[in-house]
């Protein structure tokens, strides 16, 4: 998958990201997303597991809270289900046709 930090990626997915926004297409799949991750269970899942790794890290001398965020961070991207994931692309993938059509 192309890195929204490559140059040459960076300007279009700008582009791509102001006009979803300006067509409030951005907060529709948002809030769509939002809902099947609490659907899912994994709103609950990721609140739970955030607490594991903050118990744990106070058996661990010199944790950072940023390091702590990391771990959730990861934890919660990685634990993403892949049928919400597949339904966002769809999703955005409708929202690109449509606007090259027009």
């Amino acid at each position: 998958m192309p890195s929204r930090n490559d140059p040459a990626n960076s300007a279009l997915y700008t582009q791509l990201h102001r006009r979803m926004v300006e067509s409030g297409e951005w907060d529709r799949l948002s809030t769509i997303f939002s809902q099947r991750l609490t659907e899912t269970g994994w709103v609950d899942d990721v609140h739970h597991r955030s607490k594991e790794i903050a118990r744990s890290a106070g058996s661990e001398p010199g944790k950072t809270v940023r390091q702590i965020m990391t771990d959730v961070q990861e934890y919660a991207e990685g634990s993403v289900p892949a049928s919400v994931r597949q339904g966002l692309m769809a999703l955005i993938r409708q929202y690109l046709d449509s606007q090259i059509d027009k």
